[in-house]
């Protein structure tokens, strides 16, 4: 092999390296926390205390819509009907509860400050 082969391989060999250590840091608590946080307040710009509501969708089990009450997992990058979802006015930015993902695409909640 030649040297210019032998840089290519080594770039690719760390670049494969980094995108491992990404995921698996992805997957972890720390890192699950710190994306989701990151997620609510750059992209979905979500506002309040985001880890107070990181908490708060942690410990709800079932969705909150009254006449859902399905029990909610934590299902990562590919979302499923029961997946947890903070569900938040596109308006005004506030928290309106925690849904399964079917609800929330419903938009069933209604924000009491825009409505």
């Amino acid at each position: 092999m030649d040297t210019k082969t032998k840089k290519c391989l080594s770039f690719k060999t760390k670049y494969l390296h980094k995108l491992v250590h990404k995921r698996n840091y992805r997957n972890s608590e720390k890192g699950h926390k710190t994306h989701r946080i990151w997620d609510w307040k750059f992209k979905n710009k979500i506002i309040g205390d985001h880890d107070a509501l990181y908490d708060i969708v942690q410990n709800t089990h079932y969705c909150e819509n009254p006449k859902c009450k399905k029990k909610l997992v934590f299902r990562g990058s590919k979302p499923a009907h029961n997946s947890k979802c903070l569900d938040h006015c596109h308006d005004c930015g506030l928290p309106r509860g925690v849904l399964c993902n079917v609800c929330n695409l419903q938009n069933v909640l209604k924000c009491e400050m825009c409505d």
